[in-house]
């Protein structure tokens, strides 16, 4: 389930896709070939522009024609949810901010046609939101796993609240340490779960930060569990991956620099976990780690503005880190401590008339700062075999990254720790290291930093802007988010919310990763298939 390794991975297909279709249209290869088919409204970049939407607030904003059934397990997963019914007040903006999908139907890769769709109720104290886990373009396929339908209600509060009681230090992840050890030791082989212990599952559910040298308590979010929702309805998972084939790592490595480079293997899916541009991909069910804001723009009903190829064809990983923003971002999604999740672009002020004055790029305080950087004595050749000589060196492709045999790193973007740069940090392309995504990122005290042309985001990724706290997707660590700011509903940790069905095997079509067969032949872990792994 995790990305594609330099050690396995060839790069032989371009991702585009075919545009998801409406009922009395669908998609050819002419209309592929254009990417633009029934695409409604203008290709943006990655500066922010009309992304996503600041939401309906009459209460009618996106509704999609989701079957009765799509509810029929509100009481199994949540049993004091016995007065959900329509929204008002405070949760229109939720409600008015999901896609309008009605009518809309997506290919599943094999020429099956699909429905999504995404729906909101509410009672006195959650948002409800029901999904049937699809996204709303045509799929993708980056991994083994094929798309099926998954129907998931996650519940957020209506009202956030700050999380109470003991917290862990974040800044000790004492368990990497561990994760630099058994890399040194056989980097083809991991951690028997993530080490550093800032997910939740391991200490207490509390993590504490310093933020402009005043602490803040913030809550764990899951390693490999749903975080938030998209206004298409699809899950976001934690910034990292699986235990193989690259531990613990992140799958926003295997980006590509930019749109129309090949980045996948198809005929070597088993290799990594790829993302398709979009930001997400298929493990037991469809979900994302990662937002491109354009394939969430939408039009005055809440119809998908862009298709997949015009969405994608924006993807630019230099841009997306340090370009200039012109618009401020709109919510694409929400996240289970019920505040919003919006694109990249930040707004810091606005004039008498509600209009934006200064927008500005999101940049993650969490800097590469090298898996090495836990050796007892960081520096060049720290684990004496020459594995992670060139972290952190400049490169222009993956072989820049390999040291004589050893060729455990990729040539990809991020945000590195810089004091001689404008506000202390650079995005730029360098060696970094595909395992232990969350050992390899530290998080930086940036409070009261000031930069022209970004602004930092607090250690969850997110900020407090003039309409109140929001997290900002970025395209380095953690994606979306670190940490929740405020208290997660009970769909926090698996608590409600996933109903996976069935009994965990393999589904139709899938080649790896295959649960409840009664053998742990990878990639398994006894997180992701307890029932073979346990």
């Amino acid at each position: 389930m995790l990305m594609p390794s330099p050690r396995t991975r060839a790069l032989l297909f371009t991702l585009i896709a075919p545009l998801a279709c409406t009922d009395d249209s669908t998609s050819t290869d002419d209309e592929v070939g254009d990417g633009d088919s029934t695409s409604q409204g203008s290709e943006t970049g990655t500066d922010g522009t009309d992304a996503g939407t600041d939401g309906n607030t009459d209460g009618t904003g996106g509704p999609s024609e989701c079957a009765e059934d799509l509810w029929a397990g509100l009481l199994d997963s949540y049993p004091d949810a016995t007065s959900v019914g329509p929204c008002d007040g405070v949760a229109s903006e939720v409600v008015g901010s999901l896609m309008n999908m009605s009518g809309l139907t997506i290919d599943d890769g094999t020429g099956t046609q699909l429905a999504p769709c995404v729906e909101a109720r509410c009672d006195a104290t959650y948002v409800y939101i029901a999904s049937n886990g699809l996204m709303h373009y045509d799929f993708v396929q980056t991994t083994p796993n094929p798309l099926a339908p998954n129907i998931a209600i996650y519940r957020q509060p209506l009202v956030p609240s700050a999380p109470t009681g003991t917290a862990d230090l974040a800044a000790e992840q004492l368990g990497c340490v561990d994760a630099y050890n058994q890399f040194v030791a056989d980097p083809s082989q991991g951690t028997d779960a993530e080490p550093s212990g800032l997910c939740l599952g391991t200490g207490n559910a509390l993590l504490e930060f310093e933020v402009g040298g005043q602490p803040m308590t913030t809550h764990k979010i899951t390693c490999l569990d749903t975080v938030a929702t998209l206004i298409n309805g699809l899950p976001v998972f934690g910034p990292n991956e699986a235990s193989m084939p690259d531990p613990w790592g992140s799958p926003v490595f295997a980006y590509p620099d930019m749109a129309g480079e090949e980045y996948v293997d198809a005929n070597n899916l088993g290799a990594g976990a790829a993302l398709d541009l979009c930001g997400a991909h298929t493990g037991n069910t469809a979900h994302a780690h990662g937002v491109l804001e354009a394939c969430f723009e939408l039009e005055a009903d809440n119809t998908p503005a862009n298709s997949y190829v015009s969405a994608a064809s924006s993807f630019d990983f230099a841009a997306g880190l340090a370009g200039a923003c012109t618009h401020e971002s709109g919510i694409v999604g929400w996240s289970l401590d019920g505040n919003p999740i919006k694109g990249p672009c930040v707004c810091l002020a606005r004039d008498a008339e509600g209009a934006c004055t200064d927008v500005r790029r999101a940049r993650s305080s969490w800097a590469y700062l090298g898996l090495s950087s836990w050796a007892s004595e960081p520096g060049a050749d720290a684990d004496g075999q020459g594995l992670l000589d060139l972290e952190g060196s400049s490169c222009a492709q993956d072989s820049d990254c390999c040291a004589g045999n050893s060729c455990d790193l990729t040539c990809s973007h991020a945000v590195f720790d810089d004091a001689n740069a404008p506000g202390g940090s650079t995005a730029d392309k360098r060696c970094v290291a595909l395992d232990y995504s969350w050992c390899s990122h530290r998080y930086v005290d940036r409070g009261g930093v000031e930069a022209s042309d970004f602004v930092y985001l607090d250690p969850c990724n997110g900020y407090e802007g003039p309409e109140g706290y929001a997290y900002h997707t970025t395209l380095s660590f953690p994606y979306v988010q670190a940490c929740y700011r405020d208290q997660p509903s009970d769909s926090a940790g698996g608590g409600g919310g996933m109903m996976m069905g069935g009994d965990g095997n393999c589904m139709p079509g899938q080649t790896s990763m295959c649960c409840g067969d009664g053998v742990c032949d990878g990639p398994e872990t006894a997180q992701t298939c307890p029932g073979d792994c346990g």
